[in-house]
């Protein structure tokens, strides 16, 4: 066996037990992906990365997503912070104290048109 079919046999392992977390604590509406935050924060480090990831798929996020994003939000559960937001690229990702929200920004027009961010 290699190390790229070793690799490739974890990653396939990961991957299956991120979606196994994701499947249970997550929940989409509406392009909002809402996830519990102690689940989130009881899973290995591997399994939170995979799961924020599926959270951006999940509502189509077409900005490919920076890893300071992830690693943040990784940071936030880590040490237990229970309220806070990052916004990266037209996502906002925050914490309420019991779930994780992840959702495009939203783009509101006035009474003259002009779109706000």
């Amino acid at each position: 066996m290699t190390l790229s079919e070793k690799m490739r046999d974890d990653e396939s392992v990961l991957h299956d037990e991120a979606l196994k977390a994701f499947e249970r604590a997550c929940t989409v509406k509406n392009e909002c992906a809402t996830m519990d935050y102690e689940s989130f924060c009881s899973e290995p480090k591997a399994i939170q990365r995979r799961m924020m990831f599926m959270m951006f798929s999940a509502i189509h996020a077409d900005n490919r997503m920076p890893y300071r994003l992830v690693s943040d939000v990784m940071a936030y559960a880590s040490q237990e912070t229970v309220l806070w937001k990052e916004v990266s690229r037209g996502i906002s990702v925050h914490c309420d104290g019991t779930n994780i929200f992840v959702q495009k920004n939203k783009k509101i027009a006035t009474e003259k048109g002009f779109l706000l961010q």
